[in-house]
């Protein structure tokens, strides 16, 4: 089991692999689209991972993740995002 504290660690650490490839690199990765939710009572999220068609998921990854992944980058540079 996996605490939220240890999933912030997690986190942070995903986000400096991210970051570590190249813009032009964001478009060549696989994806996949995943939810989670927690109840109040739970320690642990539950996930599930979206089905989309690929080229929807194409179109949610040039429109929505590389502007927001290239926006959080900046931030992250700056040190201006708390995570």
């Amino acid at each position: 089991m996996i605490t939220l504290a240890e999933m912030e660690i997690q986190y942070k650490d995903i986000l400096e692999g991210i970051f570590a490839l190249l813009p032009e690199d964001w478009r060549a990765c696989s994806m996949a689209i995943c939810l989670a939710s927690v109840q109040p009572d739970e320690d642990v999220p539950a996930f599930r991972v979206v089905e989309l068609s690929p080229r929807l998921t194409e179109k949610f990854r040039d429109d929505i993740v590389i502007p927001f992944l290239a926006d959080l980058h900046k931030k992250w540079l700056s040190a201006d995002q708390e995570l």
